[in-house]
């Protein structure tokens, strides 16, 4: 049945078109996991609540149950909410837009992940024409999420990283982005998967740097122990040389432990290089008086007063 409708302009915009507005009657409620009502640009699945809709499916009592729910902002009884399975947000201008299909949920490092959220907030950045994100295996067996992005030539993948760590949880932010001139297209319009790249092995493109200060050595002894490498610089990407937002958050909790400090996640997501986490930190710290508090404390560990965590 035909919910909402568009009238499409001449000259369409670049990335993903709207599907509109609601008909007469008919209202489209885009709802979060927590069963609330999701705010502007917020992701989340698209009910639909109408009087002129069918009653269930047909022999199919479990389906019925699980598409038709009662609406908990009605105290009606025949007051229904239709699930329709897609997940969408809803514009500043009142237009709604459909990203992809819950059905698409993958599991990504024990998460259960909607690559459709993850393209929702990723096609918001100013700088992205058209994306589109997938789960894709590694050579060790474990998934990884990868977007693919068509772009404007300045955006840079540690832009698009602390983006997205302004919306989702770390857990929703890929861990690899390929950049390309077209997303590969199937007859019909769709993104065509099996015709994505897959993602280059992580090369590092910069000349070995040796970590100089406490600070440095201590951030690259963590990177090295959760990376399970032999040697990292300070010009290393994170996230290039194999680190995912999960293992962000742990780094993160490592440091705060070890610093005594708060250290947020997206630090660690906006300056992925131990040379920019190292800056990064030693301004927070700053900004607290806490730089000779952390010198302090670094020195004793690698002098073995203190113990290493």
């Amino acid at each position: 049945m035909a919910k909402v409708f568009y009238i499409g302009p001449e000259d369409p915009e670049p990335g993903l078109l709207p599907v509109g507005v609601p008909l007469p009657q008919i209202q489209a409620i885009v709802v979060g996991s927590g069963g609330q009502p999701c705010d502007i640009l917020e992701p989340g699945e698209v009910t639909i609540r109408t009087p002129v809709r069918a009653r269930g499916y047909l022999n199919a009592a479990e389906q019925t149950k699980e598409r038709f729910v009662p609406n908990p902002w009605s105290d009606e009884r025949d007051d229904v909410l239709y699930r329709t399975g897609d997940v969408g947000y809803y514009r500043p201008d009142g237009l709604l837009v459909v990203e992809g299909r819950l059905d698409d949920q993958v599991k990504v490092n024990g998460v259960r992940v909607e690559p459709g959220e993850v393209v929702a907030v990723l096609s918001r950045h100013p700088s992205v024409r058209a994306c589109t994100v997938v789960a894709r295996q590694k050579e060790t067996g474990q998934h990884q999420l990868v977007a693919y992005v068509v772009a404007e030539e300045d955006v840079t993948t540690a832009s698009l990283q602390h983006h997205l760590a302004r919306y989702l949880p770390a857990a929703l932010i890929p861990s690899a982005f390929v950049f390309l001139e077209a997303l590969p297209l199937t007859p019909n319009g769709k993104v065509d998967r099996k015709a994505l790249p897959a993602p280059e092995p992580a090369q590092n493109k910069e000349a070995y740097v040796a970590p100089y200060t406490p600070l440095e050595r201590e951030l690259a002894s963590l990177w090295k122990e959760m990376l399970h490498l032999n040697r990292v610089g300070v010009r290393d990407n994170f996230f290039e040389l194999g680190g995912h937002s999960l293992l962000a958050v742990r780094m993160a909790a490592r440091l705060r432990s070890r610093l005594n400090t708060e250290i947020p996640v997206h630090l660690l997501l906006s300056a992925p290089t131990i040379a920019e986490l190292s800056a990064a930190i030693t301004k927070r710290m700053a900004e607290s008086s806490g730089v000779q508090k952390l010198n302090h404390i670094l020195i004793e560990v690698e002098n073995g007063s203190l113990p290493a965590p």
